[in-house]
């Protein structure tokens, strides 16, 4: 009996991830951004016309359309001072942007300081008649918790450093360039979906007998490289004995890579229905509509899938 039940448990749950990822759904109005005519015609001269300032990627365009898997895109910043005097203590701040920053090696000798923490480089003094230019590497920042917008943004990138003119006489710069970053997905992001059996609970009450089912389900998607805004599972409830369970629970022990639950608690009878009629159960969960969470991945220890557990009551002949 024993063996005739496990294979039961095992094909169970024939289970379907309907709708288990996606990318930040992006519905901001278009004025929302400059246009591409606007972002590329920005000038470089800040508040002083002997220092000008620039960040692009390569090509020289201010617009890019990145791919969220690479952690190698490149980033340009120019500082150039022209005629006369010199520029020290600056500094480019990228702190509000929605990427991370990696020094790529190159060009050290014009860097002070490299914070990819804090995401700003300081830079060593540049003379009159010098252009530098600093390259560096972005990726998409990937945290268990991320507001959709982030993944389609125009980042101001702000510059801060003092001017000495040629009579030595200090003047405060400052300089914004609006960077567009919009992280897409180039690969198919592939589903995690696992079901384990973990319980079978033959017993009897007032002469008939019954049996309890219970397995765990994980879902989330492969190496969390995608946030999720919503993860819907749809399971058949497989017949014994020619019976549809009497009535199905559905609990959950997390549901952080979906809304941030992470201990479930969230998590009721209102987000899931057992139809006897489609003989489906269909457990849903939901971000809101701020935010969405990077799924679990072996390679990412830190995230947290979505966990199930469905305990199905039975009659037993």
């Amino acid at each position: 009996m024993q063996q005739k039940i496990t294979k039961i448990i095992a094909a169970l749950l024939a289970i379907t991830l309907l709708y288990a990822n996606s990318a930040a759904v992006i519905s901001y109005a278009a004025d929302n951004f400059l246009t591409d005519q606007e972002i590329e015609s920005q000038k470089t001269s800040t508040n002083n016309a002997n220092v000008e300032f620039d960040v692009y990627y390569d090509g020289g365009k201010h617009t890019g359309n990145l791919d969220i898997a690479s952690e190698e895109t490149k980033l340009n910043v120019s500082l150039k001072v022209k005629n006369s005097g010199y520029l020290k203590d600056a500094v480019v701040d990228f702190s509000s942007a929605n990427f991370a920053i990696s020094d790529d090696g190159t060009n050290q000798e014009v860097v002070q300081e490299f914070n990819a923490e804090e995401k700003t480089i300081k830079f060593n003094q540049i003379n009159n008649g010098e252009e530098v230019v600093k390259s560096l590497n972005i990726k998409a920042v990937q945290s268990e918790k991320v507001k959709q917008n982030e993944f389609m943004k125009d980042n101001q990138i702000k510059l801060t450093a003092t001017y000495v003119n040629a009579k030595g006489n200090e003047e405060a710069i400052s300089k914004e360039i609006t960077l567009h970053a919009n992280w897409n997905m180039y690969e198919e992001a592939k589903a995690v979906l696992r079901y384990q059996p973990m319980a079978f609970v033959p017993y009897r009450v007032n002469g008939t007998n019954k049996l309890i089912v219970q397995g765990k389900i994980t879902s989330g998607v492969e190496n969390g490289k995608l946030p999720i805004k919503e993860t819907i599972i749809e399971i058949d409830a497989k017949k014994i004995n020619n019976e549809l369970p009497e009535e199905v629970i559905v609990m959950a022990k997390g549901t952080a890579c979906t809304n941030g639950d992470v201990n479930g608690l969230k998590f009721t009878s209102a987000n899931y229905n057992y139809d006897k009629a489609t003989e489906k159960v269909t457990p849903w969960a939901e971000s809101n509509q701020y935010h969405g969470f990077f799924s679990s991945g072996e390679a990412r220890a830190s995230s947290r899938p979505a966990t199930l557990l469905v305990r199905s009551g039975y009659r037993w002949s």
